[in-house]
């Protein structure tokens, strides 16, 4: 099955800059692309001022398109846009981000997504999930998960209950293909989805990051080293030479996620038009590729 691409937006406010965000969204709604993924803390540069600018600019973007056919994750908890852990999950906020999510996407919403919880008490986990999935029944949208640290009592309490429609991020680049949630014993409506997908900004060689790339701006100074050894960049090379196909490394980790099965799409965050358009023909490609053409790499 083809996988679907949702727009991250992650960046938008801090290295992509308003007039190419609004042209991202122009172009990728243009090209059929539906799903785009924001949350209440996006960017997360520690500019206050900043906090909930990804989610204002594509409700912007919204009402002055009239378009009521994108799919919208929201992803709420955490409460700052600095590089902390800090959430608030309680049923008030939950009830607060709910009603936001409504003045902000109306009939574009697809998901209200639990974002970044490290809590470790099933009671607490368990209140988050009964109530944020009564407000998910009631509009219509789908349940969400994304950087969930205790997967394990999650799914425990999913288990319990009926009628769930999840979308799941995980974090999968080409370089860990493990996906690191529990599926439970009952069926379950599940999309899983992939983020990070290019190891969350890694380039083939060194030199080609530039000073407002995630990398150099979130990443330490040994980033790359730790994470692509010379060994997989030249394995990764000369397949990408072979290949009639793949031209670059982002293309390389959008084939890895084409190919597992398990995944119902991934997110692909590009900085530009261009890097969009690349990003745009090779799904194309793929998809018209005849099916003996898309064999396991």
């Amino acid at each position: 099955m083809s996988k679907r691409i949702c727009l991250g937006t992650a960046m938008w406010g801090w290295s992509v800059k308003e007039i190419v965000a609004l042209n991202l969204l122009d172009r990728f709604y243009e090209s059929g692309g539906r799903y785009i993924d924001t949350a209440y803390n996006y960017p997360i540069n520690g500019e206050k001022n900043k906090l909930t600018y990804s989610a204002k600019l594509i409700s912007q973007w919204i009402k002055t398109s009239g378009v009521n056919d994108l799919k919208v994750f929201f992803k709420i908890g955490s409460v700052t846009n600095e590089k902390i852990n800090t959430i608030n999950l309680s049923r008030e906020n939950l009830t607060k981000m709910t009603s936001l999510s409504e003045d902000l996407f109306a009939r574009n919403l697809y998901s209200l997504m639990i974002h970044w919880d490290n809590r470790e008490h099933l009671s607490e986990i368990k209140e988050t999930l009964f109530h944020l999935s009564e407000s998910c029944e009631k509009k219509k949208v789908r349940l969400g998960l994304s950087g969930i640290k205790s997967t394990g009592l999650y799914q425990e309490i999913i288990n319990r209950m009926d009628g769930l429609h999840i979308d799941q991020q995980v974090k999968s680049s080409f370089l860990s293909g493990d996906v690191d949630i529990i599926m439970g014993t009952r069926e379950i409506d599940l999309r899983l989805w992939a983020y990070g997908i290019s190891g969350s900004g890694l380039k083939l060689d060194k030199s080609e990051y530039r000073n407002n790339s995630y990398v150099k701006l979130t990443r330490s100074d040994d980033y790359h080293e730790k994470m692509l050894s010379c060994e997989i960049s030249e394995s990764i090379k000369s397949y990408i030479s072979e290949s009639n196909l793949v031209e670059n490394l982002y293309q390389y980790a959008m084939l890895k996620k084409e190919q597992d099965k398990r995944y119902f799409g991934y997110l692909v965050s590009p900085s530009n038009v261009n890097q969009l358009k690349q990003i745009i023909n090779f799904k194309n490609k793929y998809d018209d590729l005849p099916p003996k053409n898309t064999s396991s790499i």
